[in-house]
């Protein structure tokens, strides 16, 4: 493997992470915040819904997440990425030994 390509494929690795931890830093900075200082959640569109504080609100919060955030369509990519990069060290390394 040439130098070029072996770049080109560790670039697309990086850009495939950055749509993976971005969610992430996202979702995790508000189940923080909804711990501490909790929130009015539903998983309908329009409602308003309950006030939830702690425990209650994050796991509300997960649901939310895994209805409105992506759900399997975010873990399915998350899976793709691992696979990518993984291929990718993996080549990376059987290039090395030749």
């Amino acid at each position: 493997m040439n130098k070029r390509k072996k770049n080109i494929m560790i670039g697309i690795a990086v850009f495939l992470w950055v749509f993976v931890l971005i969610p992430c830093m996202v979702w995790g900075c508000d189940l923080y915040d909804v711990y501490n200082n909790g929130a009015y959640l539903s998983t309908a569109f329009f409602d308003k819904g309950d006030f939830y504080i702690g425990w209650e609100a994050v796991i509300m919060e997960i649901k939310i997440i895994q209805i409105w955030g992506g759900g399997l369509l975010w873990f399915y990519y998350s899976l793709f990425t691992l696979a990518y990069t993984l291929f990718l060290i993996v080549k990376i390394k059987i290039s090395k030994k030749k």
